[in-house]
């Protein structure tokens, strides 16, 4: 097992659990307790856990940012899912902001026969996307967030002013009747400048991101067009998107 499905498989236990020891853990995985040790390290180091005598809880959800190697391997039928839908949206000749999201990043997976220019913040999107022969790729300059395989900061906000795109792909950490939300409020300046210079916006949310609200604000459903989903969402929310004009697809 690779150290990013271990390191989500014991974050997913303790999501659920709340609660466990560590002897549970190194059993359920067939793991040294000197691995198990420096996985747990590394998770309570990205403020997901609390270690306890003999074992380990969950630490306050509150306005956390899951690492990328986390987030990448989570919910992949998912984002597959999501994804085969967004790339219908996709057109030779075109101009596109994608952020650095995991799901947006499953997108680029898809983009190999295109023939079009992509504005980013991530660095694996910009290595990906960069191995295909027809798209041209531009990344936003910035300060490198620890551990979330994306570049941030004020450079990048005006870099991104230089550009006009036909649709910006966003993810989001969450979203209820109120509002759409992000964890980091670095990420959320970033993305909301690529709004403000799309023509559409695309957001891409799974439904774990339904009823899941945040401390910042990163935009009102009225910037939003499109919102593609993998399943059909609640009544309310299909009531408020037709309320503010977003087509959404599941």
């Amino acid at each position: 097992m690779l150290e990013s499905e271990r390191l989500e498989l014991i974050f997913s236990t303790i999501q659920k659990k709340q609660i466990i020891s560590n002897d549970e853990l190194r059993k359920m995985l067939f793991i040294s307790s000197a691995t198990l040790r420096r996985d747990l390290l590394k998770l309570e180091n990205n403020g997901l856990i609390v270690r306890v005598r003999g074992g380990v809880s969950l630490a306050s959800k509150a306005n956390q940012e899951v690492p990328y190697y986390i987030r990448e391997v989570e919910r992949l039928e998912e984002k597959e899912h999501i994804c085969n839908l967004a790339k219908e949206y996709i057109k030779d000749d075109q101009a596109y902001f994608m952020d650095s999201s995991s799901t947006v990043g499953n997108l680029c997976e898809h983009m190999w026969d295109s023939r079009i220019v992509v504005i980013t913040n991530c660095l694996k999107n910009a290595l990906v996307l960069g191995s295909y022969r027809n798209v041209s790729v531009y990344i936003t300059g910035g300060g490198v967030k620890k551990n979330s395989n994306s570049v941030v900061g004020e450079v990048g906000k005006e870099y991104i002013s230089n550009f006009n795109a036909e649709i910006a792909f966003i993810s989001c950490r969450g979203l209820d009747p109120e509002g759409i939300y992000e964890a980091s409020f670095a990420q959320a300046r970033i993305k909301q400048h690529m709004v403000a210079n799309s023509k559409r916006v695309v957001l891409m949310c799974d439904d774990s991101k339904f009823d899941n609200r945040h401390f910042i604000n990163l935009i009102t459903y009225d910037k939003i067009d499109i919102i593609i989903t993998n399943t059909k969402p609640d009544q309310k929310y299909l009531d408020l998107f037709a309320e503010h004009n977003c087509e959404v697809r599941w």
